[in-house]
């Protein structure tokens, strides 16, 4: 044993304890191992064992135990204890890479501003999302948007569901599926989907970013170009329109007759310029 003052020093890689000492016993050793390195392994020898006191040291901590009667088999023991440790240190890295790992994933799944899903085929059950899916449908929470939204029952326009899931059930992927969907407040929303479908597995997995704005603002233009068009198409005013070479690039029907053109295909194109016409550059 190893002066009081040099205790700590060394470095253990495994301890050996006899099972019964004058002061001091197996069981003693194993309690203070495991209040101070319950990793050392520490292997009980003894001069007689029964099996229900190997089960107790087992139980309290003990690697192995070893009957004097049998030293032989120490070194096989000591060995054995020793490949144990360092298949639990290996153990034990491994799954604290993996917890990191896992740790890293989810902040980026939670703070990445598009909606993640994976929903199930059947019937459009969601089984795993992040923050920002629930925001969009105005969940209070992932946990309350995983409890009760089902994809199936968020379609507004009948077939659409059906038309994603044949699409993707072709080509194994969706991209850019534009769908309407009503929201937990009863607004109705337009999303854009992209997933990939994983049949063995009976899911599909995807990310969801709500384009109502842009759609909006796309109908707003197109709203405002039919009535700009309605303007041009009933005026007796003969209006077209030139680019910097004085070619025509569009024109309204009054032109047509009033410049002699059979149809506005004619004069569209053709460098022409009539002082006496409105014109837009």
């Amino acid at each position: 044993m190893l002066p009081q003052r040099d205790r700590g020093i060394f470095p253990r890689h495994y301890i050996l304890s006899d099972y019964q000492m004058p002061s001091f016993t197996g069981m003693d050793a194993l309690e203070l191992l495991m209040e101070r390195d319950p990793s050392i392994p520490l292997v009980i020898v003894t001069g007689s064992i029964n099996e229900e006191t190997a089960v107790e040291c087992m139980k309290a901590g003990a690697w192995d135990y070893v009957i004097k009667e049998n030293l032989i088999r120490l070194p096989q023991s000591v060995e054995g204890a020793l490949e144990n440790k360092r298949m639990k240190e290996e153990k034990e890295r491994t799954a604290e890479g993996l917890r990191e790992s896992e740790k890293k994933y989810r902040s980026i799944f939670d703070n990445v501003q598009v909606g993640i899903f994976r929903s199930s085929i059947k019937d459009g059950k969601i089984l795993e999302c992040n923050d920002r899916l629930a925001q969009i449908f105005a969940y209070g929470s992932r946990e309350e948007y995983l409890d009760k939204f089902v994809s199936s029952e968020h379609y507004i326009d009948a077939g659409t569901r059906e038309r994603m899931l044949e699409q993707i059930q072709k080509d194994g992927e969706i991209d850019n599926f534009e769908a309407r969907m009503s929201r937990n407040d009863g607004s109705i929303i337009w999303v854009l989907y992209s997933a990939k479908l994983y049949p063995e597995w009976g899911y599909l997995e995807g990310v969801t970013t709500e384009i109502t704005e842009q759609k909006q603002a796309k109908e707003a233009l197109r709203e405002s170009e039919t009535q700009v068009r309605i303007l041009l198409d009933s005026t007796a005013e003969a209006i077209y329109g030139l680019d910097k070479n004085g070619k025509c690039t569009f024109a309204n029907p009054s032109c047509v007759g009033r410049l002699g053109y059979k149809s506005i295909d004619d004069l569209i194109g053709g460098k022409y310029a009539p002082s006496h016409s409105s014109f837009i550059c």
